[in-house]
């Protein structure tokens, strides 16, 4: 599954994960119109207070993709809001949108080629790898929040009497390069 780690909106504060060595600090996640939903320790599973932060990410913003997600299975949904917090999807010098080596056939639309394998596989036509065409600038990485695919991110808070529209994204953590 992974280990998901996230900032605070507010603060920009990392959340410790338990086991990490780092005190534990409570946090809320938010939902437009919904109560906050408390968390006093975190797994790194993506999870607060019972709530996949993930699958409710892909349950928000499918409509909008022209997606049903009460005909989708709560794993689908999942990988949905996955993609959508941190997914990678390219523009090529034609401006046709690319995603790499996943199968995200929930972006049923066509607007979206996958090229299939890695960064390592040439892709058809012209035979050239991802790293290969991002290097000869002839692809360019675009957010799916650049797209506007992301209308409702994740949000996640330390004070419990903010709401949703008062902060923007809770962003991922990444491990140093």
């Amino acid at each position: 599954m992974g280990l998901f780690t996230f900032m605070t909106a507010e603060t920009k504060r990392p959340i410790p994960v338990v086991g990490s060595g780092v005190e534990p600090f409570v946090v809320y996640l938010l939902r437009p119109g919904e109560d906050p939903v408390r968390q006093s320790i975190y797994k790194g599973d993506g999870k607060f207070g019972g709530i996949d932060a993930y699958q409710w990410c892909g349950e928000a913003n499918a409509p909008h993709l022209g997606m049903d997600p009460g005909s989708m299975s709560s794993e689908r949904l999942r990988q949905l809001g996955v993609f959508l917090t941190s997914g990678e999807v390219f523009r090529d010098i034609e401006g046709q949108l690319w995603v790499v080596g996943h199968d995200y056939e929930f972006l049923a639309n066509n607007s979206v080629k996958r090229a299939p394998g890695n960064f390592g596989t040439p892709v058809e036509p012209g035979g050239l790898t991802p790293n290969e065409l991002i290097a000869n600038g002839d692809w360019h990485e675009v957010s799916p929040d650049e797209l506007g695919w992301l209308r409702y991110p994740i949000k996640l808070v330390e004070d419990a009497l903010l709401e949703y529209g008062d902060v923007g994204p809770s962003l991922c953590c990444r491990s140093p390069d």
